[in-house]
């Protein structure tokens, strides 16, 4: 009796063993399966993502408050790039408030931004991304999401070889902006953002500008008989540092339309000089300067 009762247990056990093995055989099968049928519908590529750029200073934020406006989490320059991924709509009728935000990617984060602020260099699938599923969606989020992680990075190493190859024109010119004081706005003056690519130190760095009226024609200086101004930036501003420098009471004129840059002249303190009439040659692209800026 005890002899056939094990026997019987032995052959009970070794049956379940082989169904749980031929569930769990079946199991991962339809799990492979599912997943090769789940990538032949995701096919994400380079081609479908959305690049924007940033049009003017901006804060990204990780949330939409219920107000219908955003947090200040991280602020951004003109010219950054990144990845957009939907585009939500927030309204609140408390407040008669209605808002149109981006979902972005940014380094690998996912954040919001007005979609005022931001220039999509390419058409928003906005129909294609409302028909997804929530599983595509999710895929879709995750796929540029990382994609973002590796446009920063490729944005990076190209910011650091433009401004390594840069050392050879002696300066690079970050920024530069026209700013104006007075009530009827007719004081102006300017702001620079040099960068020292080289190895020598700074001592001057003297520039010339011509600003112009409305109709193209130059602003004459009434004291001076000279439409060029010239502005003398003080060092010293060492190997690989950023220097703002800020002038004031420029032009009294409230004609001015713009402005242009003509000459820079550069002398370090190992008492060498290099003048720079193409400055084209050396401002940098917007993406790149805002690593210097931030």
């Amino acid at each position: 009796m005890i002899s056939v009762k094990n026997t019987s247990n032995k052959s009970y056990r070794h049956c379940s063993v082989k169904q749980l093995r031929i569930i769990l055989f079946l199991f991962v099968c339809l799990n492979i399966l599912s997943s090769i049928t789940r990538a032949s519908d995701l096919k994400f590529s380079d081609s479908t993502l959305v690049l924007g750029e940033i049009i003017k200073k901006s804060y990204i934020s990780k949330r939409i408050t219920s107000f219908c406006s955003k947090e200040a989490d991280l602020l951004l320059d003109e010219g950054v790039q990144l990845y957009v991924i939907n585009k939500e709509i927030c309204s609140n009728s408390d407040y008669k408030k209605k808002n149109i935000f981006y979902q972005v990617a940014y380094n690998g984060g996912l954040f919001y931004i007005e979609s005022d602020r931001i220039n999509l260099k390419t058409s928003f699938p906005e129909e294609e991304i409302k028909n997804m599923s929530s599983d595509k969606f999710n895929s879709w989020k995750l796929y540029v999401t990382s994609q973002s992680k590796i446009l920063y990075v490729k944005e990076e190493d190209e910011a650091n070889n433009y401004f390594n190859k840069a050392q050879r024109h002696g300066l690079v010119l970050l920024s530069w902006t026209m700013t104006q004081k007075g009530t009827l706005s007719n004081i102006t003056g300017v702001r620079l953002n040099f960068y020292n690519p080289t190895n020598k130190i700074i001592k001057y760095i003297t520039t010339k500008l011509i600003a112009y009226n409305p109709v193209g024609d130059e602003i004459i200086d009434r004291n001076n008989k000279t439409s060029i101004v010239t502005v003398k930036s003080i060092g010293p501003l060492r190997p690989q540092e950023v220097g703002s420098y800020d002038f004031s009471n420029l032009w009294y004129s409230n004609l001015i339309e713009s402005a242009k840059i003509i000459n820079i002249k550069v002398e370090y303190m190992d008492g060498s000089v290099k003048t720079i009439n193409s400055i084209s040659e050396i401002t940098a692209p917007k993406r790149y300067a805002t690593k210097k800026l931030n």
